[in-house]
């Protein structure tokens, strides 16, 4: 049907020309994917967040980035998570009880998807509080 069609062709021409794979971002950061300080685990400003979460998040490798780019607010009844990201990045909001390792789950509420829109910049998700005393709560980013 056209609907496809028109959906399909809209992917292949805007959505896949803006996608920037790792080795690509190493390649625009670092010059090559090879030098030690380019490496998927390394970090090297020392901000905490190795090249592979700055690549995920739109950070710099080698300038400092803020220890959260998602902020949580608690309103009267609601949950607001604000963030920004990257075209084709995904942020889903995990919680967890106790905050031990294996312990974080995607919190179950409506909304709460992994979504890669084509196009970065500000999202906000907003969820009702029920349920969510005593919990605490964390944004795992992705790419497709």
């Amino acid at each position: 049907d056209q609907g496809a069609i028109n959906l399909l062709t809209a992917w292949i021409t805007q959505d896949l020309p803006t996608r920037e794979s790792f080795a690509e971002w190493q390649i625009a950061e670092f010059g090559s994917p090879l030098p030690p300080r380019a490496a998927p685990d390394g970090d090297p400003d020392g901000d905490g967040l190795t090249n592979r979460m700055e690549y995920l998040i739109g950070g710099h490798p080698e300038l400092p980035t803020p220890p959260s780019v998602l902020k949580i607010q608690s309103l009267e009844d609601t949950l607001r998570f604000d963030f920004s990201l990257p075209p084709n990045r995904s942020m889903v909001i995990e919680t967890s009880d106790t905050l031990l390792p294996g312990s974080w789950r995607t919190w179950e509420v409506e909304g709460n998807s992994p979504i890669f829109p084509a196009s970065g910049g500000p999202r906000t998700l907003e969820f009702q509080r029920s349920g969510a005393s005593g919990q605490f709560f964390r944004g795992r980013v992705a790419a497709p």
